[in-house]
């Protein structure tokens, strides 16, 4: 009794500090986290009603920066392992003040009814198409079902399948051609890699970064499988929060179209995004001066296309592109004669005379692009770019090992990519502070 009485009365107790903050390092990033949060009114952000009934809300700032610190910290984190760090790192403590750590439900419940809101209700009710009374009707064997139980029967068998195809149509909608059963908001793409190994589809979303100047800028979460249809909506965003369109948008050759070209010419935005042959284009000197090329094909005084033996392409017609918004179209001309032509193995393999397709102005817009990236500013706009932009993305992915989502529905991805950016610049803004402090 009296050794467990010593080994009880230790004085570790009293070397433990009264400030918690004592024990964190002036180098930490919670102490960035918080100077930045400070100057932040999260109230217009905290807008929930008070609850009259049931036990006392935990403080929603608190939560909030909790939250925030966690995703900072780790780039991302399982709402467990947040209610893990609340009881075992000190600094989650110190941010908590006189709060007792919140479980994960609580986060959850936080993050779905105050940071995400209401669920929309996405599938109705059909209404039956067949007055015909099944009471009437006959099953089994040896019944004789009449020609009218038959033709009943058919067109149930075809009523539930056309319900079945009108419910896949209305989740998909009219942008999308698949989508998940367990995530009906994620589309199928192909992926850079997959988990199973055999390069096949995988629901998923679209995420797309702006990065400046290191940080991430503006985000956005699409359905969309194709990066070309996810960049007017995110320059768009960009507009709604900045008041303003960027100057250069400098992109991959994945946004590379006529419709992007276009919104930046509407928009005054530079037109510094690759298109798909760029790099042929740019790099390839027997390719870009190819003279069975039609967009290398001579211009007589007449306005006519001449290939390079001197024979006229005449207009055939006009075509528009199948589901373009702007309505782009496209012409068609025709050689007048490829026959006889000593040139056709190496300008064609068409049988009869050779047919192109032109568009002037999608033309125009590479020649553009072209000068653009190809000048010492568009040089460094790209250098810039693939620094920023792709190590942005290589930081989420790798360092912090975000390469999933974990979290279903397009609203719940939302608010998970916004946190994910909210710890990244934040801890970019740490990281910059501390260089800052170095170097002086």
């Amino acid at each position: 009794m009296k050794k467990y009485q010593q080994e009880y009365n230790t004085p570790y107790q009293l070397k433990f500090p009264i400030e918690i903050e004592k024990i964190i390092e002036t180098t930490d990033p919670v102490y960035t986290f918080c100077e930045v949060i400070d100057h932040i009114d999260l109230n217009k952000y905290l807008t929930t009603e008070e609850r009259r009934t049931g036990r006392p809300r935990y403080d929603e700032k608190t939560l909030l920066k909790v939250i925030l610190f966690a995703f900072m910290e780790n780039g991302y984190e399982s709402l467990r392992k947040i209610e893990k760090l609340c009881k075992t790192d000190i600094r989650f403590m110190w941010l908590l003040q006189d709060e007792p750590p919140p479980s994960h439900m609580t986060i959850d419940n936080f993050m779905n009814n105050v940071l995400n809101g209401k669920i929309e209700e996405i599938l109705k009710q059909y209404i039956q198409l067949c007055g015909f009374d099944p009471a009437s009707a006959v099953r089994g064997r040896g019944h004789h079902k009449t020609p009218e139980q038959r033709y009943y029967d058919k067109l149930t068998s075809y009523i539930a399948r056309l319900k079945k195809y009108a419910e896949h149509i209305k989740i998909c909608g009219n942008e999308r051609n698949s989508y998940s059963k367990t995530d009906h908001d994620a589309t199928f793409m192909r992926m850079k890699k997959d988990y199973m190994g055999n390069d096949q589809l995988l629901p998923g979303y679209n995420i797309q970064f702006g990065v400046c100047d290191e940080y991430i800028a503006v985000y956005d979460v699409k359905q969309y499988a194709s990066d070309m249809d996810c960049f007017k909506p995110l320059m768009e965003k960009f507009h709604r929060i900045y008041g303003k369109y960027p100057e250069y948008p400098v992109t991959d050759a994945g946004y590379g179209s006529f419709n992007n070209y276009l919104y930046c010419e509407e928009h005054g935005m530079g037109k510094y995004m690759k298109f798909t042959m760029y790099e042929k284009e740019s790099k390839n000197i027997k390719y870009h001066n190819d003279p069975y090329r039609a967009v290398n094909f001579r211009i007589d005084e007449n306005g006519d296309l001449v290939c390079p033996n001197n024979k006229k392409f005449h207009y055939v017609y006009s075509r528009p592109i199948k589901g373009n918004k702007y309505g782009r179209t496209e012409e068609f001309y025709q050689c007048e004669e490829c026959a006889n032509c000593s040139h056709k193995e190496k300008c064609c393999k068409c049988k009869g005379n050779r047919i192109v397709r032109i568009n002037e102005e999608l033309t125009a817009f590479h020649k553009e692009v072209l000068d653009n990236l190809n000048c010492i500013h568009g040089a460094l706009l790209r250098m810039n770019r693939s620094i920023q932009s792709e190590g942005a993305n290589g930081i989420i992915k790798w360092n912090r090992s975000y390469t999933r989502a974990r979290r279903r529905g397009l609203n719940a991805m939302n608010l998970e990519i916004a946190m994910i950016c909210c710890g990244f610049n934040l801890h970019k803004f740490h990281l910059k502070k501390i260089a800052i402090r170095k170097a002086a």
